[in-house]
């Protein structure tokens, strides 16, 4: 089992990587290289999962974003209340875009 996590976190650096290296080559070169250091990928949160997703599609030719639909903090009358977003519930986590079809990708709850 372990082997399996330590294989997708390296391929989504290596990933990653090649598209600093693609985008901004003088850069890269002069940042390390494939050596350099990048905020690890995790998946033990959720928004690190949704990195996780949103990146490796983003890497493998497709298109994804992440949607918010949390509320926000507001301060109401000097005190701190939560108001909800317009946004209904089940929608969509990751809405994605991938061969010319569309997708929208749902997980927890």
């Amino acid at each position: 089992m372990e082997q399996v996590t330590i294989y997708w976190k390296h391929e989504l650096k290596h990933l990653h990587l090649a598209d600093l290296e693609k985008r901004y080559p003088d850069a890269f070169r002069l940042s390390g290289g494939y050596s350099q250091k990048i905020t690890p990928y995790t998946d033990k949160t959720a928004n690190g999962l949704t990195r996780c997703i949103c990146d490796w599609i983003n890497y493998n030719g497709g298109d994804a974003q992440r949607i918010n639909t949390t509320g926000t903090m507001r301060k109401i009358n000097g005190r701190m209340k939560w108001t909800h977003s317009g946004m209904r519930r089940g929608t969509a986590d990751i809405p994605v875009s991938l061969r010319a079809s569309i997708t929208f990708l749902c997980y927890g709850y």
